[in-house]
């Protein structure tokens, strides 16, 4: 800047003391106005996942988003974006949140595609090869592939397989012919609630 722009400049600013002119003069010197703005206002150009702009006193701060905000297709929780069913695709099943928990995405039921595919309700006969008997299928949703099993007590009910002992490890809800696509009780004893502890031989 030569010394009539510099003149002019001081002879504008000197007319007013409006903040376009005392930023334009500080742009034009180099004073650095758009890193002061920054510092002032850190919310500038986002805050990032689970992170979100609130004023605190006269300024605003990236802080963290309540539990539920959503984010990059999941939910927060405790400052930490967490995969949620929805978000992936998953309506059967369990799977890791990526936060430390596991999600139950649901269970097929007994009609036409009995079966958890890769988080997707499908037939037996398309999640498990055909040297399989049956698709065994746990309280949570998911499916275990086998060609046979051998049943625990009666009063072996369990909810997932930390409740089986270990010669029985499997929890089994339903067990669906893999030849037929029809979904049975897994053993005589009837109706398994929520489920009944089995060993299977793998195929």
């Amino acid at each position: 800047m030569d010394i009539d722009q510099f003149d002019h400049l001081a002879r504008r600013v000197a007319r007013t003391t409006s903040r376009r002119s005392a930023l334009a003069l500080g742009v034009a010197l180099g004073f650095g106005v758009a890193d002061a703005s920054a510092r002032k206002n850190p919310c500038r150009g986002g805050c990032g996942p689970c992170r979100v702009c609130k004023k605190r006193g006269r300024r605003k701060k990236c802080v963290t988003a309540p539990d539920g905000a959503t984010c990059d297709g999941g939910a927060c929780r405790g400052g930490s974006c967490c995969q949620t069913c929805a978000g992936l695709g998953q309506t059967c099943g369990a799977t890791p949140d990526g936060c430390g928990s596991t999600l139950t995405c649901g269970t097929c039921g007994t009609g036409a595609t009995p079966t958890c595919n890769d988080g997707t309700c499908a037939t037996c006969a398309a999640t498990c090869p055909e040297s399989c008997i049956f698709c065994a299928n746990r309280p949570d949703g998911s499916t275990v592939c086998a060609s046979n099993y051998t049943g625990g007590s009666c009063s072996s009910t369990c909810e997932t397989d930390a409740d089986c002992p270990a010669e029985y490890p499997v929890c089994v809800a339903t067990r669906t012919s893999l030849s037929t696509n029809v979904t049975t009780e897994p053993s005589s004893c009837g109706p398994a609630t929520p489920g009944i502890c089995l060993r299977l031989t793998a195929c």
